[in-house]
């Protein structure tokens, strides 16, 4: 595997270490070639999760994994899911965007754009630095190279988000997850989830924002919160007016959009947070269909003084 800068090409492994002690710019765009791939491939979707040292890689999209030996290949359909163990086997881990299309697809969608979000993370060649990926696709057919300009985007230190074991246990089992779902349903979930993971390490007031955003995408069309309520109402069979009193989707929804459209601002703690993280993995629970997980229920377990309407009474919000 290479990358070429200008006429140049070098290898995967002696360039990324290179680049982040140069400090180069923010952005660069770089080409990627991949030497002699099968010649019929044809990847609709995957999603790499995958755990070195407590970070999380999470893509979506139309794209294949790559370690450092060009040779070891892992796609979706070989192996649905990726655990901590078949990467940590490489020694130095290098993960790239590869678009591999057959000769139909490749005249088909030769001019669109793929967009894919992940988090990268490898001790020894990124030092703790979370990189955004995203992939503006030219397909290019050349005797069996393909290529795909990447855009790398270093996020300062203080954005590196922070998980705990319980986030990663969820993440994973939402990535699998999405492994089985339709297409339209995977992007939303996927889309969901990143959000919910940038949210983890940002300031209360984006955090909250983040994570609304989150459950948006996830349980409503055009911010329609009645589908939450009717979800959480027909799950916990309870009657409609107790759920919404009750779990306060309304009071959410009405303090983020006070604070997104007003400039209202709150103090908000991380009890709240916590809150608002549990119903957002409580929803996903329930509509990613993985075994029922009431993270609700275990968080009203930890925290038996807090309750959502007290509270938001407490911090001066009213409708």
């Amino acid at each position: 595997m290479f990358i070429k800068i200008g006429d140049e090409k070098i290898g995967i492994k002696q360039y990324i270490p290179d680049l982040w002690r140069a400090r180069r710019k923010l952005r660069m765009a770089v080409t990627a070639y991949y030497l002699n791939p099968s010649p019929q491939i044809n990847i609709n979707k995957v999603v790499l999760l995958d755990v070195l040292n407590s970070r999380i890689i999470f893509f979506h999209g139309q794209v294949a994994y790559y370690g450092s030996n060009v040779n070891k290949v892992c796609f979706a359909g070989d192996t649905p899911t990726l655990n901590h163990e078949t990467l940590s086997n490489e020694s130095n881990i290098v993960l790239c965007m590869s678009i591999l299309l057959d000769d139909h697809y490749t005249e088909t969608i030769a001019d669109s754009s793929i967009g894919i979000l992940g988090y990268i993370f490898h001790p020894d060649i990124f030092e703790e630095r979370i990189f955004y990926l995203f992939v503006d696709v030219e397909f290019e057919k050349s005797d069996a190279i393909y290529s795909s300009d990447v855009s790398i985007h270093v996020l300062p230190k203080k954005d590196v988000p922070i998980f705990n074991q319980d986030t990663l246990v969820n993440a994973i089992e939402i990535s699998n997850a999405i492994l089985k779902l339709d297409g339209i349903t995977a992007t939303k979930v996927a889309m969901s989830h990143h959000w919910f993971m940038k949210s983890l390490n940002q300031s209360r007031i984006d955090s909250f924002l983040m994570l609304w955003f989150a459950i948006e995408i996830l349980a409503t069309s055009s911010t329609n919160i009645s589908e939450i309520n009717t979800l959480l109402s027909k799950n916990y069979n309870l009657p409609l007016l107790q759920t919404q009193n009750h779990f306060a989707v309304g009071k959410l929804f009405g303090m983020r959009s006070k604070i997104v459209h007003y400039g209202f601002t709150y103090h908000l703690d991380l009890n709240f947070l916590n809150y608002v993280r549990a119903l957002y993995l409580t929803i996903s629970s329930i509509i990613i269909g993985i075994p029922f997980k009431n993270y609700l229920a275990d968080f009203e377990t930890r925290q038996p003084k807090f309750e959502i309407n007290t509270y938001l009474k407490n911090i001066g919000y009213s409708k």
